[in-house]
């Protein structure tokens, strides 16, 4: 049995990842599950409300800035007033736009980003006292 040095890693946790890129989506989705995380994807907003509506309660909502119908922080907050305790992390390749009018709330991940950068953001995040 390996264990690690530093906290990363999942636990089991339940993360929905939302982007409307195909590739992103199975990439994310494929490091996510490898480290340890109970994943379920969404390939827009819409699918990703209807996923939520009749699953058990997310750890985590990792999900796209710019998107067709909702934008990711448009969809945290429909998401995150059914559970309040769901941790969000926007990405988005543009560093200014429509996440920051979600302030202190969710945390930010900048595209393109490594794998090693996606999986120390989604352990820091869930490890944070922020809800």
């Amino acid at each position: 049995m390996q264990t690690r040095d530093t906290p990363q890693g999942g636990h089991g946790e339940r993360v929905l990842i939302v982007d409307d890129q195909e590739t992103v989506l199975l990439l994310v989705h494929q490091a996510l599950e490898q480290d340890g995380y109970n994943v379920t994807v969404a390939g827009d907003p819409l699918e990703a409300l209807a996923i939520a509506e009749h699953e058990p309660e997310y750890n985590l909502l990792l999900t796209d800035v710019a998107m067709p119908t909702l934008n990711g922080a448009e969809l945290a907050t429909r998401l995150s007033s059914r559970a309040p305790q769901m941790k969000i992390i926007l990405m988005s390749g543009n560093a200014t736009g429509p996440h920051t009018t979600y302030p202190g709330r969710a945390s930010f991940l900048q595209k393109p980003f490594t794998i090693a950068e996606l999986t120390a953001k989604v352990r820091k995040t869930l490890d944070s006292d922020s809800a």
